[in-house]
């Protein structure tokens, strides 16, 4: 079974107890099977689609990992999670034995998995220097729960749940941000909150909380108001939010002139 618990207090600690490990949702395993199992899953599946739809080019990718990383990759390739994640992987059948898994691979477009990156670090890295990569995909995938308590009053936002006000371009921060997530399961899913709340290692609680986001999203689906579609079209859509991110600033500029 699963080892994951609040007995973890961090990552290098369940990376050494782990006899299996799934690098993807950060998750221990005691055995093969249960390894294999958890990987037919629905919340690994949901990573494993969901994290290869919101590539975009010029990215790098870790394949063992599910993980989009830094063009400065040798700290995660080299690091003991995912050495363990490729040790367990080749155990299951789903890694080559005797191959380099410490090459990470290049994103070509979006949601499309290139070829290794077999050149250093500092090569890619001038390789990519005109691909303008986003600071953070704001895409329209992102789980979105909880803006019925949204409100927008002038350039800004307010949250109820969280009582907190925020700047459009802060959208992301907050509405796919671990506070506002959590405040909204503790109050109409405790028990996904329970969960998430004993989870002491980061990483690993951020990635169920996403699972959870998800989940919740569906099961409000059909109850979801039109202002609150609007609402997630604007923070989302990279159109919308584009000329809204355009009107604000025009709107800004026109009122120092005055």
């Amino acid at each position: 079974s699963s080892g994951i618990n609040a007995e973890y207090g961090d990552m290098n600690a369940m990376v050494a107890e782990a006899k299996f490990l799934c690098g993807t949702c950060v998750l221990p395993f005691d055995t093969l099977e249960s390894l294999r199992e958890h990987r037919n899953g629905e919340e690994h599946q949901y990573h494993h689609n969901r994290r290869i739809e919101m590539l975009v080019p010029g990215q790098v990718f870790c394949k063992i990992c599910m993980h989009v990383i830094p063009v400065t990759w040798g700290s995660h390739m080299e690091s003991p999670r995912h050495a363990a994640t490729t040790a367990s992987l080749v155990a299951l059948g789903e890694a080559e034995e005797g191959v380099d898994h410490t090459k990470p691979f290049r994103v070509t477009e979006n949601g499309v998995i290139g070829d290794q990156i077999l050149v250093s670090e500092e090569e890619y890295a001038e390789e990519i220097e005109d691909i303008k990569i986003p600071r953070a995909v704001l895409h329209i995938l992102n789980p979105c729960i909880g803006l019925k308590y949204i409100k927008k009053s002038g350039y800004q936002y307010s949250c109820k749940i969280c009582n907190i006000i925020f700047t459009f371009k802060m959208r992301a921060w907050h509405v796919n941000g671990e506070k506002h997530r959590m405040n909204y399961m503790k109050d109409r899913y405790p028990a996904y909150y329970k969960e998430c709340k004993e989870l002491k290692i980061n990483m690993r609680r951020k990635v169920l909380l996403m699972f959870y986001a998800a989940k919740v999203e569906e099961k409000e689906k059909e109850q979801t108001t039109e202002e609150e579609k609007k609402l997630k079209a604007l923070f989302f859509d990279p159109e919308l939010f584009e000329a809204e991110d355009k009107r604000i600033d025009e709107e800004k500029k026109k009122k120092k002139k005055k």
